[in-house]
């Protein structure tokens, strides 16, 4: 699978930036935080930029199967990527 890159990709950052603060956000509020129609794919693109993103669910809510997703930590701690740079091990 080709995911962006973090650093340069708008989509991927705002994403991010809606799981920043570490707590947990349905599909549905990431959705409506990014306009983004595809957070699955989103999110699947952070972790391989190396995101360490817990997924629960799925929850029935109305006969809707409701999943949420949660950032364990923010990539400024565990050392990897920081937004508008390369990252660590990347050939310019």
């Amino acid at each position: 699978m080709h995911h962006g890159n973090m650093a340069t990709s708008k989509r991927l950052q705002d994403t991010y930036a809606a799981l920043a603060d570490r707590q947990w956000h349905s599909t549905w509020h990431i959705a409506q935080a990014t306009h983004s129609c595809a957070v699955h794919s989103d999110i699947a693109a952070l972790r391989e930029n190396g995101c360490a993103i817990d997924t629960q669910g799925p929850k029935l809510v109305q006969g809707c199967r409701i999943y949420e997703y949660r950032l364990r930590e923010r990539l400024e701690e565990s050392g990897g990527v920081k937004v508008g740079e390369l990252a660590l091990g990347d050939a310019p």
